[in-house]
């Protein structure tokens, strides 16, 4: 999944695709969650704050899974 660079102090990049959303933080670690709404990561892209917004709104609302780890 392509994701784009994100002004944010924890998370790096965030993708969507087809009800996926793909967040990589800055310590490497990416998730994935499932069933998320096209206007819910437009209302993510466009929140003050990426982080709050992720646990407020998407964290505990859909699934999601943990990807890998990139090793430095």
């Amino acid at each position: 999944m392509k994701r784009q660079e994100i002004n944010s102090s924890m998370i790096l990049s965030a993708g969507y695709k087809d009800g996926v959303m793909e967040i990589e933080f800055k310590n490497g670690t990416i998730y994935q969650y499932n069933g998320v709404d096209r206007y819910v990561f437009e209302d993510f892209l466009a929140s003050d704050s990426k982080g709050k917004y992720l646990h407020r709104v998407i964290k505990d609302q859909y699934p999601g899974k943990k990807l890998e780890v990139k090793e430095w």
